[in-house]
């Protein structure tokens, strides 16, 4: 089997294993920590989605969750790689090597070698094609030596292979935590009600939406679990937190909130967006403005469409 074949079968055997212990994503999620997007990647044997160390942590810790042996299928996928580097390699070393013959590079010198008929100017043509063929030796040689090896680049896997297993998944799952809170969430002055309100330790959060009007939303649970909906009037919806809750409402007069069970009010008027900031307190930062021009929110790409009928429990 080929090495994108390797890599299909681990993926397959990691997603039945899953679909067996009637496990989603999100389960997965809540467990690890890893990006659902990653989990899904790696069920279709896309292994290049991240750096190699990244990419090892979370497939191993993935399998094991799914009561598979997570090392196991590493070891699988890398030897796996590893023969075929060394095909590559054994294929090359079958292709003739060193300086080839003046007539394999120049065609005209396999034709006879009567002498011309006219001599005067034999040498000046020998002169050339020499000249023609050093040129190509040249540029043979150093076309060669610029691209790497089968070797190296098997040299270079095995030593990816002997430090790739020494990185903990937990800092693998900090380091991406910390990322997406960078690359997605505003920092918080100090002055914020919301740094005062989060301090201490938090208790479990329960936040539930129910949808009036059309409505876009996007929320980010305890600085890592983001996610965009789209909901219509009627559909129902909650998510599990313990720190925080941050959501933008593109229409912030079409939904209720009730955290914990207890409503928190009008959150705005229909067509206004609304940046919230949700904790054990309820609503600590609240931030209302009115797009121009509206956004139509019943046509928003890639989002997920709630189910009317079922709450996530």
């Amino acid at each position: 089997m080929d090495l994108d074949g390797v890599k299909k079968e681990i993926g397959g055997a990691i997603a039945a294993a899953r679909e067996k212990l009637g496990k989603s994503f999100e389960d997965i999620f809540q467990e690890t920590k890893i990006n659902p997007e990653y989990l899904k990647k790696i069920e279709e044997g896309q292994f290049d989605f991240l750096p190699r160390p990244y990419v090892v942590a979370y497939l191993k810790t993935f399998a094991n969750k799914v009561e598979l042996d997570g090392q196991a299928l590493v070891d699988q996928w890398l030897e796996a790689e590893k023969a075929h580097l060394q095909a590559a390699e054994d294929d090359q070393a079958e292709a003739p090597v060193g300086e080839q013959r003046a007539a394999d590079i120049v065609p005209e010198l396999k034709q006879s070698k009567t002498p011309p008929p006219v001599r005067r100017f034999s040498r000046e043509i020998l002169g050339g094609v020499g000249l023609v063929l050093g040129v190509l030796l040249l540029l043979y040689y150093f076309s060669q030596n610029n691209q790497p090896s089968s070797s190296q680049q098997a040299a270079e896997i095995e030593t990816q292979q002997e430090s790739v297993q020494e990185i903990p998944i937990q800092a693998m799952v900090a380091e991406s935590e910390k990322r997406v809170q960078q690359a997605l969430i505003p920092p918080v002055p100090e002055n914020d009600p919301a740094s005062a309100s989060t301090a201490g330790r938090p208790g479990d959060l329960l936040l539930k939406v129910e949808a009036t009007e059309n409505v876009w939303m996007k929320i980010v649970i305890d600085g890592v679990d983001e996610s965009e909906y789209t909901f219509r009037p009627g559909n129902r919806y909650q998510w599990d937190g313990s720190h925080e809750f941050r959501l933008i409402i593109g229409n912030a007069g079409g939904v209720r909130l009730y955290l914990n069970g207890r409503d928190l009010g009008e959150i705005g008027e229909s067509g206004q967006v609304a940046r919230l900031t949700i904790d054990k307190n309820g609503i600590v930062h609240k931030r209302l403005s009115r797009p121009k021009p509206v956004a139509d929110t019943t046509s928003v790409p890639n989002n997920i469409q709630a189910n009317a009928d079922t709450v996530r429990q």
